[in-house]
């Protein structure tokens, strides 16, 4: 697995989306909070299954 620290800077400055990108691990790494006892977590399901998520103070997201 590759990380972060792994990524030239050189790239990392002209990713696209990089902040979509960067988020979407960061929810993967820390808050994929679903068991076999289908305990779901309410803002990840509004963000990546009924993609209805709006953060404070953004409605172009």
């Amino acid at each position: 697995m590759i990380s972060l620290n792994d990524a030239s800077k050189k790239h990392l400055d002209r990713l696209e989306l990089r902040n979509v990108i960067d988020q979407v691990a960061e929810d993967l790494w820390h808050d994929c909070r679903m068991d076999k006892y289908d305990k779901r977590d309410p803002v990840w399901e509004s963000k990546y299954i009924a993609m209805t998520y709006r953060p404070e103070g953004r409605a172009d997201v």
